[in-house]
């Protein structure tokens, strides 16, 4: 559900459908008046793009999202109808390569209207409950989450406690570790005591949209409404298994001791304990090594490798290859409204699982020598607006790099 306008600001009209929804609502609820936007979904299985439209009438009739959703599809025309594939209440759709471009299309021009939205993202104080290597990682989600929201808006400015660690101006380097690393390496006070400065900095402080990244029962109920009342707050926290277990490696809040790896890994390093992997899982060798577990070196190796082939790429194309309904280049169209989107709902690790499906589903084309060679040689798609099958890899290759522009990736080691 969208709580707040600046998330709906992201949403964006289905050409027809939006119409016929609303339309239809608007036959059956006549004094409620709702837009019918859309969003991108994370889960292809589940859809490619869909709409909470029937939770928010649900919700200001105040009768079940099912029976809504029953009303609704019973009384649109039948061509609307048979478009929608219904998931938890949700109605979604399976998109097209065309929807899909006119989509990203209108997502661009309108990203330019979203940069002047300002957030801050906010950690409680390393506490008896959570320290060492278990806040390392909370730190990593949170720094994560401030690239994904500095990709489309202004930087966000980051606190643990009171304390301003990262300003909106700054791009985050080991410096910032080291501040975190000092903080981890002083004593701890209590748990309660860190929820009470946490509350009375977010009840006083001059905040309008919050991202706050603790652990489950951080703040009370009652805290939580009275936070809600003055600012716009989303409440994000890991799974236990995730943020819990045994020190890995032998305590990387030592910092002397991997001095190295933060100095030319940091980057690499956030993203890896920002995967959704155990924590008894960690390994902190992934992080300077060239494999697949190292996201950021595998964006990379990505685009060095689909850059090489399209060197190769002959002007003389000839043939025909049908690939207008790829769910590859569909799932790229979507990229930057996606990560848009699941970065001001806070949904990092969702992120991380389109991006890497994405890298897997290029290299398994580009680990194809007769698809190699009619990207090279070959190529007029057969699509509404005749896209080269070139073209086609060039813009999958370019939200890549987009990508890691925006992600402050160039030049990462």
């Amino acid at each position: 559900m969208i709580k707040y306008d600046w998330q709906a600001d992201i949403g964006l009209r289905v050409p027809k459908l939006s119409t016929v929804l609303e339309s239809t609502a608007q036959t059956l609820w006549p004094e409620q008046v709702l837009p019918a936007l859309f969003y991108p979904l994370s889960d292809s299985a589940r859809g490619e793009i869909g709409t909470d439209f029937t939770q928010q009438l649900a919700r200001l009739i105040k009768i079940s999202v099912k029976e809504v959703t029953t009303r609704l599809l019973k009384e649109m025309p039948q061509v609307g109808t048979q478009l929608f594939c219904i998931y938890d209440g949700y109605l979604n759709i399976q998109s097209s390569l065309e929807l899909n471009s006119l989509l990203a299309s209108e997502f661009k021009v309108k990203s330019d209207t979203l940069s002047s939205n300002k957030f801050d993202i906010v950690l409680p104080t390393p506490n008896s409950r959570c320290f060492g290597e278990s806040y390392l990682r909370l730190f990593s989600l949170a720094l994560l989450h401030r690239r994904m929201l500095g990709s489309i808006f202004s930087l966000p400015r980051l606190f643990i406690g009171e304390i301003e660690i990262i300003s909106g101006q700054e791009n985050c380097n080991a410096s910032h570790w080291l501040k975190v690393i000092e903080l981890l390496n002083q004593p701890v006070g209590s748990e309660s005591a860190s929820t009470e400065a946490l509350f009375s900095f977010l009840m006083t402080a001059d905040l309008k949209r919050v991202f706050l990244w603790g652990f489950d029962e951080n703040l009370t109920r009652k805290q939580f409404v009275q936070i809600r009342e003055r600012v716009d707050l989303i409440f994000n926290f890991p799974k236990r298994g995730w943020l819990y277990g045994e020190d890995f490696g032998d305590g990387i809040a030592q910092y002397q001791k991997h001095q190295e790896l933060l100095s030319h890994h940091s980057v690499p390093l956030e993203f890896y304990l920002a995967g959704d992997i155990r924590f008894t899982d960690v390994d902190l060798f992934v992080p300077t090594s060239a494999e697949r577990a190292n996201l950021v070196w595998y964006i990379q190796a990505t685009v060095d490798r689909l850059r090489t082939i399209l060197e190769q790429s002959s002007d003389d194309k000839t043939g025909e290859l049908s690939l207008q309904e790829d769910p590859l280049l569909r799932k790229a169209l979507l990229l930057d409204w996606l990560s848009c989107h699941l970065a001001t709902t806070g949904q990092i690790w969702d992120f991380l699982d389109y991006l890497t499906k994405i890298l897997d589903q290029l290299n398994q084309k580009l680990n194809d020598p007769i698809f190699r060679r009619r990207i090279i040689s070959e190529g007029m798609l057969e699509t509404s607006n005749l896209l080269t099958v070139l073209e086609i890899m060039e813009q999958v290759g370019g939200k890549l790099k987009i990508l890691t522009h925006c992600l402050g990736l160039n030049g990462v080691n």
